[in-house]
């Protein structure tokens, strides 16, 4: 019995290659009351291996105020075609400085911020 993420054999390759594959994330958080909020988004701009994932949004929506609260959070991954997924939990940590910035930007962010990644807000 496992409590947690087991990982089997190669389950960690299988895992990362289902994420990858995938155009979105759900990812959960919880609110000032204790409940599980749930939202779509695009999927990871990154990743370090089944453990680190980066994914961008504003540092003023409703999610990165819940994550500055409780760390608390989960990701849910699903492959919708052979209808399986997975689930991994963790703590989130909202990254504001200049290099984690710049290294998830990508050309087409400018449609988003006009200024370019140095003009990003914190």
């Amino acid at each position: 019995m496992c409590l947690g993420f087991c990982v089997i054999g190669n389950s960690i390759q299988t895992i990362g290659k289902l994420i990858d594959k995938q155009k979105t994330a759900f990812i959960g958080s919880v609110d000032a009351e204790g409940f599980p909020n749930m939202k779509a988004m695009l999927a990871p701009r990154k990743r370090e291996s089944i453990r680190v994932f980066d994914f961008t949004t504003n540092t003023s929506s409703k999610r990165v105020a819940q994550y500055r609260k409780n760390s608390k959070a989960c990701i849910y991954f699903c492959d919708q075609r052979f209808f399986r997924g997975v689930m991994l939990k963790g703590h989130m940590e909202v990254l504001e400085d200049a290099v984690s910035k710049e290294l998830i930007w990508l050309d087409g962010d400018t449609m988003y911020y006009p200024g370019g990644v140095t003009f990003l807000k914190a």
